[in-house]
């Protein structure tokens, strides 16, 4: 029920313009799905260059979320979320951008404001968590990431911190995700921290924000609903392993986290905003 449940959401929130599916080629975007992308999670293993299954779930705040039975959003993890899908080519870098994610995660879209509650906002992805119940991932999975939360060291004039960019790292062997001995979750599959142990940003300035020590996201404190407007979260996404044809994924050697140790000024600014055209853009 939950999956079919997740379909239906996903294709009428594209016709509502919240997922940005459509490739920043002239091409026609295809309508992702068993039949279109493959499911590493599930029988549908994955070639390079083909396409794959990419779906995420955004938590809203309280005061976005609809009245009554709207099909537009999904109860998904005991929380409303709305649903992003994307139709991606395996093992090719990407950018993928989820337009109007900070709105919804972070604000009061009806008014324009910055929501005033209190609840942390999460990112997840669809089909990494455990074998268990590998559709949705748990709060303690690397597949599900706090993008929202006030942090101590925001100022008064900036009380919340938003997540803008992450890494998600997907790693298959021989085209499906391995879930190891335990099955807790897929191997070095979710999303690789952009802060330290320390609770450093590794690519920038900023806050440190997440659930598990060692594993939080940078953040940038913003002050207003027009800073929510252009803080849309943008996910690099890169590939690892190898595909149901026994080929390594080459994608995995330019993630930018591999980079952050032999730079002198921080690049945060430029993975984020300036995506360079051997990215694609989605």
């Amino acid at each position: 029920m939950a999956t079919s449940l997740w379909r239906y959401v996903a294709a009428v929130v594209c016709v509502l313009g919240v997922a940005v599916v459509a490739q920043t080629t002239s091409a026609p975007a295809p309508t992702c799905g068993a039949l279109n992308g493959c499911q590493p999670w599930s029988s549908t293993t994955c070639v390079k260059n083909s396409r794959i299954d990419m779906r995420f779930e955004v938590t809203l705040t309280t005061e976005n979320t609809p009245p009554g039975n709207n099909t537009a959003f999904a109860i998904i993890n005991q929380s409303v979320s709305v649903a992003y899908g994307f139709c991606p080519v395996v093992d090719q870098l990407q950018v993928l951008n989820l337009s109007d994610s900070a709105t919804y995660s972070a604000g009061n879209r009806p008014f324009r404001t910055l929501s005033t509650l209190t609840n942390k906002s999460y990112v997840s992805v669809y089909g990494m968590g455990p074998r268990s119940n590998f559709l949705y991932p748990s709060n303690e999975s690397d597949s599900m990431a706090v993008i929202m939360d006030r942090h101590p060291d925001c100022p008064q004039t900036q009380p919340l911190a938003i997540v803008r960019f992450l890494v998600l790292n997907v790693t298959v062997t021989n085209g499906r995700y391995n879930y190891g001995a335990n099955g807790d979750q897929g191997v070095q599959i979710g999303f690789n921290p952009t802060c330290t142990v320390y609770d450093a940003c590794l690519l920038s300035s900023g806050v440190c924000v997440g659930d598990r020590p060692g594993r939080r996201n940078c953040a940038q404190c913003v002050g207003n609903y027009t800073d929510l407007e252009t803080s849309g979260l943008r996910i690099w996404t890169s590939y690892y392993g190898t595909d149901a044809n026994g080929r390594p994924m080459m994608s995995g050697s330019s993630n930018p986290l591999a980079f952050q140790e032999y730079t002198v000024t921080p690049i945060y600014n430029t993975v984020a905003n300036d995506v360079t055209s051997r990215v694609d853009n989605i």
